[in-house]
């Protein structure tokens, strides 16, 4: 039989505010549970569909270019867990004749900083793992950093066309041979050494990041650059002489395309998304 509004207020006022305020940090809705308050079980329903709408539907989206959806989705799922909180506190609070704001330097709010921890943890793994796909930046650099381990394996799943291990690890000694014997007709740079001679710029023209990266809608193009390190020398309010080093383009020896490719929904439900994929890398033959 369900508890009548006298039993749930009498539950109300039995339960300390800062009880209350604990169990809705662990569950939603385990604080007005603890109160008699049936819209706890509500509370906890919502949290478990939140969850597993997260897991399956949203998650695997982060990737791509929807990463600021699932972001957005993730931050709305902690401000939903403090105000379902707070708000079991305020009832116990007022069942006692208790002012119900919660005070800035008072326990409950330092309870409430307790969320802080799991939700530094979520949104650094997230973004550790989210948005490797979202521009063609992003895509570029972790298919670069790839390519410049030796991880084939790393690199396959920026690549727009299926392609196998053993495909790709040929194709980079090709391209990594045809690199190195256009440094070493370069004098001051490092052949033996390739990557760190060389730049991959975004930009409309392929020689510099001015602009916009994308040609068209849903491919861009990186320019493949030598670079040297130079030293400029200038002068301090026009007084004292100083010397730097900056980044001097030599010449440009390759591209890389990326297009935009579409994802199939997750489960098969719900519109595509999209990610940034590395479509080819070409390295110019000698002018």
């Amino acid at each position: 039989m369900p508890p009548s509004a006298v039993q749930r207020a009498q539950a109300a006022a039995a339960t300390d505010p800062a009880s209350a305020l604990r169990r809705a940090l662990l569950l939603w809705g385990a604080g007005h549970l603890a109160m008699g308050l049936r819209r706890g079980w509500l509370m906890l329903a919502a949290e478990v569909a939140f969850i597993v709408a997260l897991v399956l539907f949203l998650l695997p989206r982060a990737t791509g270019t929807s990463d600021d959806l699932v972001f957005t989705t993730l931050a709305l799922f902690f401000v939903a867990w403090v105000a379902q909180a707070v708000d079991a506190y305020r009832i116990a609070a007022r069942a006692l004749d208790r002012e119900p704001p919660i005070e800035v330097h008072g326990r409950p709010a330092l309870l409430l900083l307790a969320l802080v921890i799991p939700a530094t943890l979520v949104f650094t793994t997230f973004w550790m793992a989210a948005g490797r796909g979202a521009t063609p930046e992003s895509a570029l650099e972790h298919y670069v950093v790839a390519w410049r381990a030796g991880e084939p394996d790393r690199a396959l799943g920026y690549l727009a066309a299926p392609r196998s291990r053993e495909a790709l690890d040929a194709e980079w000694r090709e391209q990594g041979d045809r690199i190195a014997s256009r440094l070493r007709a370069i004098a001051g740079v490092d052949a033996d050494r390739p990557f760190r001679n060389l730049e991959f710029v975004l930009g409309p023209d392929g020689n510099d990041g001015a602009g916009s990266a994308l040609e068209s809608p849903g491919t861009a193009t990186a320019a493949i650059n030598v670079v040297r390190r130079v030293q400029v020398h200038d002068t301090f309010l026009g007084l004292f002489p100083t010397a730097s080093l900056r980044t001097a383009v030599i010449e440009q020896i390759g591209t890389v395309r990326l297009t935009l490719v579409e994802l199939p929904p997750p489960l098969g439900l719900g519109p595509p998304d999209h990610a940034w994929r590395v479509e080819r890398v070409e390295i110019l033959p000698p002018s």
